[in-house]
């Protein structure tokens, strides 16, 4: 059986521990009491330069609490995600919920339509 080692990191520093560590994919956070949050262009940009053979995606959520976004809060991840893009990122990660607690299927076709490289 075949295995992928994924790390959640809470920076460009401990995304390349991961890698020294065997990762084969890092999820690079900031705000990680919070559940995560989308972590800053420098960090990012860090991170994509450190990260030689370990692919890097970066969380896409603006906030913590839920997963319930606004039309404004889907703007941001958007763009969010045009950054990580440019900064090389390997893919991102992300959700959206409605209120009832079922996925929030508008939200996520357009996260998923910026998403696509």
């Amino acid at each position: 059986m075949e295995y992928v080692l994924e790390n959640c990191a809470n920076g460009a520093e401990s995304a390349k521990e991961a890698q020294e560590g065997g990762a084969d994919r890092v999820e690079l956070c900031a705000g990680i009491p919070e559940g995560g949050t989308t972590p800053s262009l420098g960090e990012i940009r860090l991170a994509r330069r450190l990260l030689t053979h370990t692919r890097l995606h970066v969380i896409i959520r603006p906030r913590g609490g839920d997963f319930c976004y606004s039309s404004e809060e889907l703007e941001a991840m958007i763009t969010d995600i045009d950054v990580a893009r440019k900064e090389g990122a390997d893919g991102v990660v992300f959700g959206a919920l409605q209120s009832n607690g079922r996925i929030d299927m508008g939200a996520m076709h357009k996260l998923m339509g910026a998403a696509l490289w």
